[in-house]
């Protein structure tokens, strides 16, 4: 009784779910994580990788592919531009590129293969083991393993001749960082006046800021259950009036997570001050988040281990929006267990309208790429846009 309870308290805490999706991509597609946005600038693409990690892009509204197999772009490491739908930027080796999708045109803007000032050469640079995006007003986080370092990237105007005046960086070591798992930026924050990095590390994550000649070590988060973890799945958006926070799943006594966001212009005390969101998947369930620069988050929950209870949060997308309640907008029905790449990964368009997924239809199917409106309401029902088939869900 107390679950059925529970069960029905968290539905109508979270409203129904609601309308699936335009299906997208054919079989065995997929998007990035949900930190790193699968759309264009206004969302008139939606970027997809298919089992050869071959980047392509489909219009969103049709659903019809538009750029197949985007060349020399893995796809861990391709952005979109937040202002061009027709622009997006990737690393390859040393090098950041833009490339311009209805000319083919590809611009080399910057070559770290060589050291300059105090930033060692970059042979592979990345993001590590998740990805960031490209923030709102034009930076970028990447970093190198082999050389131990990590920078922030303003891309606004970027070249190689000036490419020394719009990067800034830091070593490992500076932040008392043996392994970096991922970075990400956020975009400046309203009330510090600072641009934030995030180093989802190890023995604890560290964020620092934008200096004048380097990256500037702000603070460690505390790495234990009941705060940030070492290298948890989370997201890093802003308010709508502009502060910038991370957000992911918090552990608690009752052996479950709660969703809350932390403030990067909290210092080092931000945990103390974390905001709590809404109770989250029960321990055994996966999460990944995404969050927008106006205050919009997304968050896909999937079973991680097998013969789990029935909660019903499992196999759900969830929609906050910033001082709202959060809705429960689709339940993707993949089966993620014997496929990693079939987690959902819900990843959220930069105006908060659509949210992108994978799904594998309970292992039906090869993963494929969906994409609903954060406004969908009932019936559950999908349809494939690439054949005209309709499928019940």
């Amino acid at each position: 009784m107390i679950r059925l309870a529970l069960f029905l308290l968290t539905l109508s805490a979270y409203g129904q779910p609601v309308t699936p999706p335009v299906h997208l991509t054919g079989p065995g597609n997929n998007i990035e994580y949900s930190s790193v946005t699968a759309f264009s600038a206004t969302s008139k693409y939606v970027m997809t990788s298919d089992l050869d990690s071959a980047v392509n892009i489909y219009d969103r509204a049709s659903g019809k592919l538009v750029y197949i197999s985007v060349p020399q772009v893995n796809i861990a490491y391709a952005w979109w531009d937040p202002k061009n739908n027709e622009k997006i930027w990737y690393v390859y080796g040393a090098q950041i590129f833009s490339r311009i999708l209805n000319t083919g045109v590809v611009t080399l803007v910057a070559d770290l293969s060589k050291p300059a000032g105090n930033r060692p050469a970059m042979p592979d640079l990345q993001q590590g083991n998740g990805t960031g995006d490209v923030t709102q007003d034009g930076y970028l986080a990447i970093m190198s393993r082999q050389a131990r370092t990590l920078c922030a990237v303003n891309i606004t105007g970027l070249t190689p001749a000036n490419q020394e005046s719009h990067i800034r960086c830091a070593s490992y070591d500076s932040g008392g960082i043996s392994d970096v798992n991922y970075v990400d930026m956020a975009k400046l924050d309203s009330v510090s006046k600072k641009h934030y990095l995030l180093a989802s590390a190890v023995p604890s994550s560290v964020v620092f800021s934008i200096g004048a000649k380097g990256l500037d070590v702000e603070y460690a988060l505390p790495s234990g259950p009941f705060d940030y973890g070492i290298t948890p799945h989370s997201a890093i958006g802003s308010t709508p009036d502009g502060q910038a926070f991370v957000v992911w799943s918090r552990y608690n006594t009752a052996n479950r997570y709660d969703v809350v966001a932390a403030f990067f212009n909290k210092g080092a005390k931000l945990m103390d001050s974390a905001v709590y969101l809404y109770p989250s998947n029960l321990g055994g369930s996966g999460a990944h988040f995404g969050a927008t620069a106006k205050g919009v988050i997304v968050h896909s929950i999937y079973d991680a281990v097998p013969d789990m209870p029935v909660d019903p949060l499992r196999n759900s997308i969830i929609v906050t929006e910033w001082g709202k309640k959060p809705r429960i907008i689709a339940n993707h029905g993949s089966n993620a267990m014997a496929d990693y790449w079939a987690t959902p990964r819900a990843s959220i368009s930069r105006d908060g309208k659509y949210v992108a997924y994978v799904s594998n239809m309970g292992a039906k199917k090869p993963a494929s790429v969906y994409v609903v409106p954060t406004t969908a309401k009932p019936p559950t029902t999908a349809q494939r846009l690439t054949d005209d088939q309709v499928e019940s869900r």
